[in-house]
């Protein structure tokens, strides 16, 4: 039997951490300016974060938006959902881990008017963008002479979404976190982010593993992950609509590439190079 808070051990032997009833799905809807994106997934389970929803039109105006904080000096964000699940262990040895999932809407700090997100092209540079300005910048910021965080790997294209829409993974080289992603636009100038983050607490047991995953199983904390990515839909309002088909009209080509490199910003070691020949 697994319980949560009390902790009086140390777990010993391999395990699979328990979060919550995947049976049981809450509804949540955003609406932006008449476009509704909703997102189904268990009720939020943290005694440490609070859940955010944020109610009402989310009016998606660049112009009222400052640029900056969590996501650099380029970007626009509204921070519109956020939750998070915590996994635990066998009775006594407390929290094993954690998924949180955020979504939130951007845009460019510059953006031009003539360029929409509902082309695959401009979806695809703003993917290039996105990641290189977060992370790739920040590998750079802190001084790291060779890269540590390799994305977009495992890049998937989303054909169920009316518009471009992919999922991939992000690897960090750290064992105990994994960054996965769903990006969509929703209108010319506004792409959701979709974010989860997959934290697993190590104790000193794991390093008798060849591998942290030998010892605290991902299974069920990457059944969640798939679950909540396998319920996000968008519905487009006919404002949107009418942009989308506007920005298609004359393209010979409207689908997303089938492959999608991890980018290089910085030299590799030998097992950054064995990273991007895998993808």
């Amino acid at each position: 039997m697994f319980y949560q808070t009390w902790v009086w051990k140390e777990q010993t032997e391999p395990f699979t951490p328990k979060g919550p009833n995947l049976s049981r799905l809450k509804n949540h809807k955003l609406k932006l300016d008449g476009s509704v994106i909703e997102i189904r997934c268990p009720r939020h389970r943290s005694p440490h974060r609070e859940s955010k929803v944020l109610k009402g039109n989310i009016a998606l105006c660049g112009e009222n938006l400052r640029y900056g904080g969590a996501f650099g000096p380029n970007w626009k964000p509204i921070y519109a959902f956020t939750h998070q699940w915590e996994f635990y262990g066998p009775l006594g040895t407390g929290t094993s881990g954690t998924v949180t999932l955020s979504l939130d809407l951007l845009t460019y700090r510059e953006h031009k008017k003539e360029v929409s997100y509902f082309t695959p092209r401009a979806f695809e540079f703003a993917v290039t963008q996105f990641l290189t300005d977060k992370y790739g910048e920040s590998e750079k910021s802190v001084g790291n002479k060779i890269q540590y965080i390799f994305a977009p790997l495992n890049w998937r294209v989303m054909k169920e979404f009316s518009v471009p829409a992919a999922r991939f993974d992000m690897d960090i080289s750290d064992e105990t976190r994994s960054r996965h992603f769903l990006m969509f636009p929703v209108s010319s100038d506004f792409f959701a982010l979709v974010r989860i983050e997959i934290n697993r607490v190590s104790n000193t047991q794991w390093k008798r593993y060849p591998k942290l995953d030998d010892f605290v199983r991902p299974d069920e904390m990457f059944a969640l992950r798939d679950l909540v990515f396998d319920n996000i839909t968008l519905t487009l309002s006919p404002e949107a609509q009418t942009q989308q088909k506007a920005a298609l009209e004359g393209l010979d080509d409207t689908e997303l590439v089938k492959s999608f490199p991890p980018i290089q910003w910085l030299p590799l070691d030998d097992e950054g190079k064995k990273k991007l020949l895998l993808t």
